[in-house]
C-alpha cells in the first residue's frame, strides 16, 4: 500500500493510472473535508508531490505567485512581514539617493532571516499556502517549521478545479 502511493507520487500527473490515483485519493482522504470528493481526485490527478525539509521556504511575499501547496503532513510557518531591512542596506540607499543614484538592489532575505520573527500563523495537513495576494503576488511567505509533505499546482490548475467544483 505504502508503495503503491510512493511510486504514485513520483509519477508525472499524465503518467497516473486509475490505480494511481486510487492510491493517491486514499492516503489523502482527509482533504475531501475542504475540497469535496471531485475535487480531491482532480487535485490528486492533476498535483505534483514534494517532500519539503524542515527549514525551507515554500513561497516568499511578493514573489510571482505561480504555483501554491497544499499541506498533506508536516507543519508550516507563514509571516505577512519581511524581516527588517539590515542597517548596511539603509545606509547604501541613503547614500545612493544622496548622490543622485540608484541603490544596489537589497538582498532577498532567506528561511533564516526569519528565525528571529513570530510567525503569522501555523498551518497543518489540509491547509493551502501560496495563493495569490495583490497583482498576482504571494501575500505570505511560508516556511516548512518540519519535514513536510505537499501537493504542488499550478495556480491555473486550482483556479480550474475550484470553478468546476463551484459549479
Amino acid at each position: 500500500e505504502r508503495a503503491a502511493y510512493n511510486a504514485a507520487c513520483i509519477r508525472e500527473p499524465a503518467m497516473r493510472s486509475d490505480g494511481d490515483l486510487a492510491s493517491l485519493v486514499e492516503r489523502t482522504q482527509a482533504l475531501t473535508v475542504r475540497f469535496g470528493r471531485t475535487a480531491h481526485r482532480e487535485l490528486c490527478r492533476r498535483m505534483v508531490f514534494r517532500r519539503v525539509s524542515a527549514g525551507e521556504l515554500l513561497v516568499r511575499r511578493g514573489a510571482p505567485a505561480a504555483t501554491l501547496f497544499i499541506l498533506l503532513s508536516g507543519s508550516v510557518h507563514t509571516y505577512t512581514s519581511l524581516p527588517q531591512e539590515s542597517t548596511a542596506q539603509r545606509w547604501a540607499e541613503a547614500a545612493a539617493a544622496a548622490l543622485g543614484e540608484k541603490a544596489p538592489p537589497a538582498e532577498v532575505p532567506d528561511a533564516e532571516a526569519f528565525a528571529c520573527m513570530v510567525p503569522s500563523e501555523t498551518l497543518q495537513a489540509c491547509d493551502v499556502v501560496g495563493e495569490p495576494g495583490v497583482e498576482s503576488r504571494h501575500s505570505r511567505t511560508a516556511i516548512a517549521l518540519t519535514a513536510t509533505e505537499v501537493m504542488e499546482l499550478s495556480q491555473a490548475d486550482f483556479a480550474h478545479i475550484e470553478q468546476a467544483e463551484a459549479e
